[in-house]
């Protein structure tokens, strides 16, 4: 018989999940899908930050997974578009942990520099789909928050400088503004300890 562990950052099962300054649509990193993500923008994507509060209380966990994978940008029912680009996908992160409520957080994982690796010219869906890490030992708590480091352009090497010698378009990704200020997570969930 296949068994399989419990997300319990699911919104399924009551999470929730709030984002800080500039957060789009949170909820979308707990609704059990790649095909949708929440987003950051007007703020500098290093300390963004999203706390999902676990619907099933205090609980173990041992496994974590993390989707940076983009997708079409589609209009939304505020009426705009959805924030969507190869190199807004978040590359690196800390996650922390919480025992009561969400009022104090302890850093119990930090992510590679490079957990969604892209190399040039652009980031490829194979190295951003849904990532799995067994932690080194469970962690016990009730919500947990991640906080954003870099996205694959401000973190990502092969796009941080001159690539070529036309100065009339840039092609460091970080002379746009937009990715020093947006960036995207499309899921993350937390699997209860067995």
């Amino acid at each position: 018989m296949l068994s399989l562990q419990q997300n319990v950052a699911s919104a399924f099962l009551g999470s929730g999940v709030r984002g800080n300054a500039g957060a789009l649509r949170a909820g979308r990193v707990i609704d059990d899908s790649e095909a949708t993500n929440a987003a950051f923008d007007g703020q500098p994507v290093k300390g963004r930050s999203l706390t999902v509060t676990f619907g099933v209380g205090m609980t173990t966990f041992d496994k974590i997974a993390v989707s940076s994978l983009h997708h079409p940008a589609e209009e939304v029912s505020e009426g705009a578009t959805e924030i969507e680009g190869r190199l807004l996908g978040i590359r690196a992160f800390d996650l922390q942990v919480s025992q009561d409520g969400g009022k104090t957080f302890t850093t119990f994982y930090r992510s590679a520099d490079d957990f969604f690796p892209a190399y040039r010219p652009r980031a490829v869906a194979p190295d951003l789909l849904l990532r799995t890490v067994r932690l080194a030992k469970p962690v016990t708590g009730d919500a947990i928050r991640m906080i954003i480091r870099s996205n694959n352009c401000t973190g990502g090497k092969d796009f941080n400088y001159e690539q070529e010698k036309d100065l009339s378009a840039p092609s460091d990704c970080r002379s746009d503004a937009v990715n020093n200020t947006q960036v995207t997570v499309t899921e993350l969930q937390v699997f209860r300890s067995r």
